[in-house]
């Protein structure tokens, strides 16, 4: 059996526990809550939707935060906006003259020079708050499927952000959720735009790939995720 199927299985299981608890206190004893998903998205989200009016609430305060819930199995969920990252782009100090930088936090071991980190244009990968993640038992490389507007794409965590931010993402993020990030500026293509809202990410611990380098981190992404979102409840593609 796969390490992967062993996840899945697995979170199967808490899940079926923690429904079966979960009665008019949610949770771990939280009151049930009147957040709905946003309605673009709740058909992809499927079954979730009857996890989230009993799902435990994170009180924290953040930038571009609507919602963070802890669901079964410590799986965090967040509904936020969707600022564009081009950390680890070659071109990020071009394409992000203001806050761009060529390393990303997560790196491939076995390269060096630029390949190393992580391609913001060509990897889907989320953004997490400094500090704040490990508080919720993630750790870099554990993945994510982020939807907007019903459209479900499979991302890494690949970068930290600032402690009092959350809603952050790769253009490549960006763009496979069918989203323009780029704007001519001083006569240059730039990455000047991100989703307002309704961006909502998915987050599952203790799921990070093994072996990954630039030529299969999506690939490894996806099958990675895509089991784990969908034995959760959503409709996947």
């Amino acid at each position: 059996m796969t390490s992967r199927l062993r996840f899945a299985l697995g979170l199967s299981a808490v899940l079926l526990a923690g429904c079966s608890g979960a009665g008019a206190q949610g949770f771990g004893g939280a009151a049930r809550n009147d957040y709905l998903a946003p309605r673009e998205s709740r058909a992809r989200l499927g079954k979730i939707n009857e996890l989230l009016p009993s799902a435990l609430p994170v009180n924290r305060q953040f930038e571009g935060l609507k919602k963070i819930f802890r669901l079964p199995g410590g799986i965090l969920y967040i509904d936020a906006d969707l600022d564009t990252d081009a950390d680890g782009s070659p071109r990020a100090l071009q394409i992000d003259p203001d806050y761009g930088q060529l390393p990303t936090s997560l790196s491939f071991d076995s390269e060096e020079g630029q390949r190393q980190w992580v391609n913001a244009e060509q990897v889907p990968y989320i953004v997490l708050p400094l500090g704040f993640y490990k508080q919720m038992g993630i750790e870099l490389g554990d993945v994510a499927a982020v939807i907007w507007k019903g459209r479900v794409v499979y991302a890494i965590f690949a970068d930290e952000g600032p402690e009092n931010l959350i809603g952050e993402g790769s253009v490549a993020l960006s763009e496979r959720l069918g989203f323009d990030p780029w704007e001519m500026r001083d006569g240059t293509r730039q990455i000047v735009n991100g989703i307002e809202s309704d961006v909502v990410m998915i987050v599952f611990p203790r799921s990070a790939p093994q072996g990954l380098t630039p030529e299969n981190i999506n690939r490894k992404t996806s099958e990675r995720a895509r089991p784990l979102f969908e034995a959760l409840g959503g409709k996947v593609n």
